[in-house]
């Protein structure tokens, strides 16, 4: 099988899922504590695939899941690390 950077990319629902946990993210680092916003940001990433479960609208998915966590790491890793090593390199 012929590798390429389509096969390691999500899908456009996984990156909707990613894109939407790193806004949700985003706009509580502003409000509450980085590592708040980190938990909230978790929680609706989970709670949205609970939600397909429960609803029957939707199609719950691991892998849904998985990348609305990865979009909430994300911005937090630069929140938290990037001013760290910066004044590190300084």
């Amino acid at each position: 099988m012929k590798k390429s950077i389509s096969n390691i990319l999500p899908d456009r629902d996984k990156l909707m899922h990613m894109i939407l946990c790193t806004y949700i993210y985003a706009f509580n680092s502003q409000i509450v504590d980085n590592w708040i916003a980190l938990l909230i940001a978790i929680s609706v990433a989970i709670l949205i695939e609970v939600y397909d479960k429960i609803s029957g609208k939707g199609t719950p998915e691991f892998k849904d899941a998985f990348w609305g966590i990865v979009g909430s790491f994300i911005p937090f890793v630069i929140d938290e690390f990037v001013p760290f090593v910066i004044d590190y390199i300084k």
